[in-house]
């Protein structure tokens, strides 16, 4: 019996297609136009999708040795599930794979923009050195961080910045958190609450970008 055969609809690191071709046949989509995936499906034993494409009802109807739907990231939204279940199609994902470096992410650019970085950067590239008394910033260690949706990425941001620089925290979502409230001293607040009570990065006199 020869390897299976996998469907990657967009590049992923080469590590993992490595690692990945020691195990299965690989191939690339030539296109994420759902015409030309019913095209490339009629044999393929897993397909793994990142952030484009959809894998439709249609779609694995034209799949008749499909196993196993892979997406590279967080959400399964663009997966039709209830059709995999019907098919016992397999559905995974990487719940966790991206936390850290979002959360971070988000606590650099809220930095960035307290601090005024891309103006300065670009003021500085261009010799503009006397943007250094317009460009005034702001410190972002013990203002209130308001977070909208506090899942476990909301929660990872909330950590750093309660952990890291003192904030209070409070956030909107549908469903409470207790455990996160109890650790961070969190506070569940309705969404236009949360809007007036976060502080605003306004920049302030107490410092300058050099």
């Amino acid at each position: 019996m020869g390897k299976p055969i996998v469907l990657l609809f967009e590049e992923m690191h080469p590590v993992a297609v490595a690692w990945l071709r020691e195990r299965a046949e690989v191939r690339m989509a030539e296109s994420l136009a759902e015409e030309s995936l019913l095209q490339a499906v009629a044999d393929v034993d897993g397909i793994i999708l990142r952030a484009n494409g959809t894998v439709s009802r249609r779609l694995m109807q034209a799949a008749p040795r499909l196993k196993v739907v892979a997406r590279h990231g967080v959400g399964v939204e663009a997966i039709d599930r209830a059709a995999a279940a019907e098919r016992g199609i397999v559905v995974v994902n990487t719940p966790y794979a991206n936390d850290e470096s979002v959360a971070e992410h988000c606590l650099g650019m809220m930095i960035m923009l307290a601090k005024r970085m891309a103006a300065a950067d670009k003021a500085a590239r261009a010799g503009d050195f006397g943007a250094r008394y317009r460009l005034i910033g702001t410190e972002v260690q013990g203002k209130t961080l308001g977070l909208v949706g506090f899942g476990k990425i909301g929660q990872r941001v909330a950590a750093m910045g309660h952990r890291g620089l003192e904030m209070p925290i409070i956030y909107f979502d549908i469903v409470a958190c207790p455990q996160a409230e109890k650790d961070l001293g969190a506070r569940r607040l309705p969404f236009e609450q949360v809007l007036r009570e976060s502080t605003p990065m306004k920049p302030c006199c107490a410092w300058r970008w050099w």
